[in-house]
């Protein structure tokens, strides 16, 4: 049977402002090269469980009044609409949109129901972990599933590439994306726990990491309407793009910026032209103050006497180069998440970065 997705528009898919379930969808969605319009709403449950939701009654919202609206009353999200067509349920979503993708790569029966196991085993996490959300559950409970849940999947994840060998990424690998890359509700549940939790499965960070890679999903990661490490939008953030201040060199600068780079932050730059009173701590001091641009600039923003880089964002002012690099790697939604004992070698490796730049600039 050959479906034409032409012939009815484009799909529709209706979901929450939060990567959840729908976040799949809309990875299946970009890989398959599919033109796809998202409705969002804004996040509100009555409970995790059909149990819960029974036991909380009807609930009047944004997402229920919409439901009874296009004939799917009493239907939780996601909903795909395309044509005449209306279903809901995640896997039915999920795969139907893998199903038109144009450029989804094909799979045999088999390798189907290796996708079909990883999504089952997503939902598993998704309803455990969202129950801690939604109906006060154990949050303890949650890296305990996710580590039974890794443990078995990383079996099937190779070292190289993805799961079933294909050029671009299936549903087993966006899976596991989701996994260990989702802010609500893995991140969230997992809170510091997650790097302790996710350290244990280099394997399945590695394939996440290359499914995130991949052009088309690396391209949606940027979208508007990607929620994958977002909260919901009520919750989200109004500060405005942070600003480095440093010189017109390289210098302990150029840490800060490839940084941003790497976590695909919007940060501002203001250059000042290099002028320094000396290398070392004991140079300045010994030099007395310094009136430059960048040393009015500084008094200017409540900085009095700071060295640069200076990093400025929203109420927070920082100077010293290893809190400007690790602040700015931590608020980059792309910078890649590492355990505390990965940290500790960032950090040594600044520390001879340090050593290097002063001896140097001494000259």
């Amino acid at each position: 049977f050959f479906f034409d997705s032409t012939m009815s528009g484009k799909p529709v898919l209706h979901y929450f402002d939060v990567s959840g379930r729908g976040e799949l969808c809309k990875l299946i969605a970009a890989v398959g090269g599919l033109e796809m319009d998202v409705v969002e709403y804004p996040f509100q449950a009555n409970g995790a469980s059909a149990a819960d939701k029974l036991k909380a009654g009807k609930m009047e919202s944004e997402h229920t009044k919409a439901a009874t609206a296009m004939g799917m009353e009493g239907c939780g999200l996601p909903i795909v609409v395309h044509g005449d067509l209306k279903i809901n349920q995640s896997f039915a979503c999920q795969n139907y949109l893998a199903s038109i993708g144009p450029n989804f790569p094909k799979i045999t029966p088999q390798q189907q129901m290796i996708d079909d196991m990883f999504q089952g085993y997503l939902e598993d996490c998704m309803g455990l972990a969202a129950g801690v959300v939604l109906s006060g559950g154990d949050p303890a409970l949650v890296p305990k599933i996710m580590e039974r849940v890794l443990t078995h999947l990383s079996k099937y994840i190779p070292k190289d590439g993805f799961v079933h060998g294909k050029a671009a990424p299936t549903t087993s690998d966006l899976v596991i994306l989701v996994l260990t890359q989702a802010l609500i509700p893995f991140g969230a549940t997992l809170g510091e726990g997650a790097a302790e939790c996710y350290g244990k499965f280099p394997t399945a960070v590695a394939l996440g990491e290359r499914a995130a890679a991949f052009p088309a999903v690396a391209k949606w990661l940027t979208n508007e309407y990607c929620c994958l490490k977002k909260p919901p939008r009520a919750a989200r953030t109004t500060l405005p793009k942070p600003v480095l201040h440093y010189f017109d060199v390289s210098g302990r600068g150029e840490l800060c910026k490839l940084i941003a780079a790497v976590g695909g932050l919007e940060m501002d730059v203001v250059e000042y032209p290099f002028q320094a009173n000396g290398a070392s701590a004991a140079d300045k001091l010994k030099a007395g103050k310094m009136e430059s641009e960048h040393t009015k600039a500084a008094t200017a923003m409540g900085m009095e006497g700071c060295g640069l880089p200076i990093v400025v964002h929203g109420d927070l002012k920082i100077n010293q180069s290893f809190a400007c690099q690790n602040y700015l790697a931590s608020i980059g939604p792309n910078f890649p998440k590492i355990t505390p004992q990965q940290q500790m070698i960032d950090d040594m490796f600044q520390g001879y970065l340090e050593d290097c730049m002063g001896l140097a600039a001494g000259v």
